[in-house]
C-alpha cells in the first residue's frame, strides 16, 4: 500500500477522494494493483518535475490519467523551510504557499469535482496534498477544526513517509539536509495556523479562490460530488 494513504474526512462520499504520499519503490505491478482496487481514474500529481521525474508513476492502466499539477512551481526554496520551527511557522508557509498558487489550486478544485476517484498526493502527503485537501474540505463546509484534525491524522504516518523517502533517494527538488525537525510532523497546530491566516487575509481558501476565478457553480459541482447523501 502507498505510504500515507487514506479517505480524507467523515461523510464524504467513500471512496471517491483519497490523499497519499508518492508510490515511492513499489513495483510497477504492485502501484497498478493498488489504484485499480482503490478504482481511482485521476491522480493529481501536486510534485515538481524533478520529483516526478526521480519516482514516476509507472504500471498504470489506461484508464487512469495522471495530471500533473505542481503547487508551489517546479522549484522549490530550501531556505525558508529551514526558518520553520514551530508548527504555527509551518502553517504561515502553508498560508504563503497558498496565497502564491492559488490560481493552480483553483484548477486543482475544477479537476478534482469531476467524475471518477481521485488520488491527489506530493511527496509525503503531508504539505503541499495537505493544503490542496485542505481548500477541498473547507469549500465543501468543513469546520476549521475538522479540516485541521484531518491533517494531523497525517502526523501518525511521518515514521513511514521518512522511510519511504529514504529508500528512494533524492526525492525531493531541494537540499533536504538540515531541516528542522517540525518539518518530519503534521500538528494540528499548523493547519489551524493556515486556515487562521487565510481567514484575516483573504476570507479564507473560498475567499481566496474566489479572487481567482474559483465560481459558485464550481463549489456547487464539489459539493455535488463529494458529499455524501442522507
Amino acid at each position: 500500500m502507498f505510504v500515507n494513504l487514506r479517505d480524507p474526512a467523515e461523510r464524504l462520499r467513500a471512496g471517491q477522494l483519497y490523499r497519499s504520499a508518492q508510490p515511492g519503490a513499489l513495483a510497477p505491478d504492485r502501484v497498478a494493483a493498488i489504484v485499480a482496487g482503490l478504482g481511482v481514474r485521476d491522480i493529481v500529481d501536486l510534485r515538481t518535475a524533478t520529483e516526478a521525474d526521480r519516482v514516476p508513476w509507472t504500471g498504470l492502466p489506461d484508464t487512469v490519467r495522471v495530471h500533473h499539477l505542481p503547487l508551489g512551481g517546479d522549484v522549490i526554496d530550501p531556505e525558508p523551510l529551514r526558518r520553520i520551527t514551530t508548527g504555527a511557522d509551518l502553517g504561515r508557509w502553508y498560508a504563503a504557499l497558498a496565497a502564491a498558487t492559488a490560481d493552480r489550486l483553483v484548477a486543482i478544485v475544477r479537476l478534482i469535482a469531476q467524475d471518477g476517484p481521485t488520488l491527489v498526493h506530493c511527496a509525503a502527503g503531508k504539505d503541499r496534498t495537505g493544503v490542496a485537501v485542505a481548500a477541498v474540505l473547507e469549500l465543501l463546509g468543513y469546520d476549521p477544526e475538522d479540516i485541521a484534525a484531518d491533517y494531523g491524522l497525517t502526523d501518525a504516518a511521518m515514521r513511514e513517509v521518512i522511510a519511504m523517502v529514504a529508500t528512494v533517494g533524492d526525492a525531493f527538488a531541494f537540499d533536504t539536509s538540515g531541516l528542522p525537525p517540525i518539518l518530519g510532523r503534521a500538528p494540528v497546530e499548523a493547519m489551524a495556523t493556515c486556515l487562521a491566516v487565510l481567514d484575516a487575509e483573504h476570507g479564507g481558501f473560498t475567499g481566496l479562490l474566489t479572487a481567482h476565478g474559483l465560481t459558485e457553480a464550481d463549489i456547487a459541482a464539489l459539493r455535488a460530488r463529494f458529499t455524501a447523501e442522507e
